[in-house]
């Protein structure tokens, strides 16, 4: 399948890595970097190896429709935005006016196997006031932060990252329109393959439960072992050692809504996440809560 990738293609698949991208930006032109793009651009074909099931047409259309979108959305531009040195002030703000006002997105804390955590509250504007192109942008730009703060944390060894969704003080009237779901849903299946740990659910609406129900038996073991619906008393319970968010996330690395004696309890301030904390890092991280020695600073402030 990469013999068939143009040097472009083979290069946006590497990019794939945050660390390979970032490494890109020092201008670093040694046989290593030649090397580590190869290693890279074979994960990236080894995630739609698993996603098409062996498939070579199938992976050959998946990875470079997955290099088209990558294109397509700039997503040089989405891990460039967050420094304030660089000149992309209108995303920036864009998605700084999303995350902050429309739709509560963050990455902070991680996994106890080091896979950061995507938190995701539910949207507070309705249809008619959804930029699309706002939305999408956001939405990529916190999945490749999650990406990137996985890889940062485990220094490569891993590539997945825990999504949890909190349906509490949800509202269906201010899901975004369809068509716009339908497009990114479609865009995230494509562009990230084989990168979701372990997608929980906070207290999902009865429809949402009971359409999960209907359609489990038809999805893959596999794909059905990552989804977990947790809501109401159960979910505070999950502290336990024995539970669901035990087995996944210490205390300190969650928030209280997700367990009781969860340490991240600060307000999320979109601003400060954008700005302030490097692409690579955690919303809650400081100077000393990660020795820098996977990825120094941060390449969007270079």
């Amino acid at each position: 399948v990469l013999k068939q990738l143009s040097d472009e293609e083979l290069e946006i698949a590497a990019s794939s890595s945050y660390a390979y991208w970032w490494m890109k930006q020092q201008q670093h032109h040694d046989s290593m970097i030649s090397s580590y793009r190869n290693t890279m651009a074979m994960k990236e074909c080894q995630r739609h190896y698993i996603g098409e099931k062996g498939n070579y047409t199938k992976i050959l259309s998946a990875i470079k429709e997955a290099i088209g979108y990558r294109l397509e959305y700039d997503i040089d531009s989405i891990r460039r935005c967050s420094s304030l040195k660089t000149l992309h002030h209108e995303l920036k703000e864009m998605i700084i006016d999303e995350l902050g006002n429309k739709q509560e997105m963050v990455v902070r804390g991680h996994g106890k196997q080091r896979h950061a955590i995507l938190y995701k509250q539910p949207r507070t504007v309705p249809p008619e006031e959804t930029n699309e192109r706002a939305y999408i942008m956001a939405n990529l730009y916190i999945a490749e932060r999650a990406l990137a703060a996985t890889e940062y944390l485990s220094c490569g060894e891993e590539e997945k990252l825990i999504a949890i969704f909190n349906f509490d003080n949800y509202s269906r009237s201010n899901s975004p329109p369809h068509h716009l779901h339908s497009l990114f849903t479609k865009l995230l299946q494509r562009t990230y393959p084989e990168r979701l740990k372990k997608f929980v659910v906070l207290d999902a609406p009865l429809w949402m439960r009971l359409g999960f129900k209907v359609i489990s038996p038809f999805l893959a073991a596999e794909t059905r072992e990552k989804i977990n619906f947790v809501g109401g008393a159960e979910k505070k319970k999950q502290g336990g050692s024995s539970s669901l968010f035990g087995e996944l996330v210490h205390p300190s690395q969650a928030t209280p809504y997700l367990m009781d004696g969860g340490k991240l309890s600060s307000e999320v301030d979109a601003r400060h996440f954008v700005l302030n904390v490097p692409f690579h890092r955690l919303y809650d991280d400081d100077d000393d809560c990660i020795a820098d020695d996977c990825i120094a600073d941060d390449p969007s402030s270079s």
